[in-house]
């Protein structure tokens, strides 16, 4: 996954039996979250500290919409903010920079770290509530958000909305496989290419 640099949707059954490592109602011992937080740490270093971790931790706890939504209004977390902050930063990048791993975070407070990185965690992970065999909705296998196209417009954008697209409609027929298989991702080739990544928390 580090050598892929495109935007990423992780879909986490939330009473998933199999990967858990605790009951399957304590949601923070789900294997997906470790996934997860080594994919913010590659792709975010500067905003990893100890109060961003402590807090991206609790928010993986969170199984529920509401609850999520909750938590973020309880650290003050801005979508408008943090997106503000992510088009600054990318708009500054010049061409010659690979998006990731990102500078941001140089001279962010620890809550600014902490309000960002949770932003980022929240736009990445969506939740099912289901176990783990149960097919997946494919209603959730929209196209995921991207950090880098906060800046990005014109024909570029457009040819990556016909490429999610494709990438949406090869995820739905996944949902086809029996439940509880390992959906097979070597057709992607190099994944430093590909358009889109879906990861489905069951393996």
């Amino acid at each position: 996954m580090r050598s892929y640099p495109g935007p990423v949707k992780l879909i986490r059954r939330s009473q998933d039996e199999m990967i858990t490592t605790g009951r399957p109602d304590e949601l923070h011992t789900n294997r997906g979250n470790y996934l997860l937080l080594a994919l913010l740490r590659h792709r975010y270093p500067n905003l990893v500290c100890q109060a961003s971790l402590d807090a991206l931790r609790e928010f993986l706890a969170k199984r529920k919409t509401a609850e999520v939504q909750h938590y973020l209004t309880e650290l003050g977390v801005s979508e408008t903010e943090c997106e503000d902050q992510l088009r600054q930063y990318y708009s500054a990048r010049t061409a010659a920079d690979q998006p990731y791993p990102s500078r941001i975070g140089d001279g962010l407070s620890n809550s600014g770290k902490r309000n960002l990185l949770v932003f980022l965690a929240s736009k990445m992970l969506v939740n099912m509530e289901a176990t783990h065999c149960a097919p997946l909705k494919p209603e959730l296998f929209t196209p995921p958000w991207s950090d880098v196209s906060l800046v990005s417009g014109g024909g570029g954008a457009r040819r990556r909305r016909r490429r999610r697209r494709r990438a949406v409609a090869a995820a739905k027929a996944a949902t086809a496989t029996p439940p509880g298989s390992v959906l097979e991702l070597e057709h992607l080739g190099d994944l430093s290419n590909a358009s889109e990544m879906f990861l489905l928390c069951d393996q």
